[in-house]
C-alpha cells in the first residue's frame, strides 16, 4: 500500500511538471487521497511516437491520476493492458466514439476508442499541436475508462481550436457507475484557465 501511495505522489508531481511545461493549469478540487486503489491498468505506448507527443500523452494520463486522488491508477508500463497507438493514413474507424476538431474548415478525427475498450487510436498528422493531442487523449482514455460524450466537459464530441477541457465531475460520476467504484474523493476541474 505504501508503493501505490508513493506512486501516486510521484506521477502528481510528474502531472504537475507536465502541465507546466504545456503552459495551462486548470483548477481541481482537492480531496483527501484515498488510500485504497481500487482500478489499476497498464498503458503502453506505441514507441513511433517522438518524446514530444510521448510526455503529452504521459501527462493526460497524469491528469486522469490526479482527478482519482489514490481510487485508480493509470501506469505506463511495458505491460499492456491498454494501448495508445498511432495510426498511420486515414483508414476508417468502424463505428467507434471519436473525437473531433471543428472549425469552419474542416473536421477531421483525432483520435478513438471504444467505450471500456483497450486501445486509443491517434491519427497523429491530425493534430496540429500538442495541446490538442493532450485534449484528445484524457478524452479518450475518458472512454476506455467507461464515460461516453456529453454535451460539454472532457467528453464533449467536438474540440474547438478556442477551448479548453479539462476533467469535470460528470465524466468521473459516469467512470466510478461503468467501473462500479466510488469517486467520493476524486478531483474534479471547478475552474478553466
Amino acid at each position: 500500500m505504501k508503493i501505490m501511495k508513493k506512486l501516486v505522489v510521484l506521477f502528481t508531481a510528474l502531472y504537475l511538471v507536465a502541465c507546466t511545461s504545456l503552459s495551462y493549469s486548470p483548477v481541481y478540487t482537492n480531496y483527501e487521497q484515498t488510500s485504497t486503489t481500487l482500478f489499476y491498468k497498464h498503458i503502453c505506448i506505441d514507441n513511433s511516437f517522438d518524446k514530444e507527443d510521448y510526455d503529452g500523452i504521459v501527462s493526460a494520463i497524469q491528469e486522469w491520476n490526479r482527478a482519482f486522488n489514490g481510487v485508480a491508477l493509470l501506469v505506463v508500463s511495458s505491460s499492456c493492458e491498454w494501448s495508445i497507438v498511432k495510426q498511420v493514413g486515414d483508414n476508417t474507424t468502424n463505428g467507434v466514439e471519436i473525437t473531433y476538431e471543428s472549425n469552419a474548415k474542416y473536421e477531421s478525427v483525432l483520435a478513438y476508442a471504444q467505450i471500456g475498450g483497450n486501445t486509443i487510436t491517434v491519427v497523429r498528422h491530425h493534430i496540429s499541436s500538442q495541446y490538442k493531442l493532450h485534449r484528445a487523449i484524457v478524452h479518450e482514455l475518458g472512454h476506455l475508462l467507461g464515460a461516453s460524450h456529453t454535451p460539454h466537459g472532457i467528453m464533449r464530441v467536438e474540440m474547438h481550436a478556442k477551448d479548453f477541457m479539462c476533467i469535470d465531475e460528470s465524466a468521473l460520476s459516469q467512470i466510478a457507475k461503468y467501473r462500479n467504484f466510488s469517486c467520493s474523493h476524486c478531483n474534479y476541474c471547478i475552474q478553466e484557465p
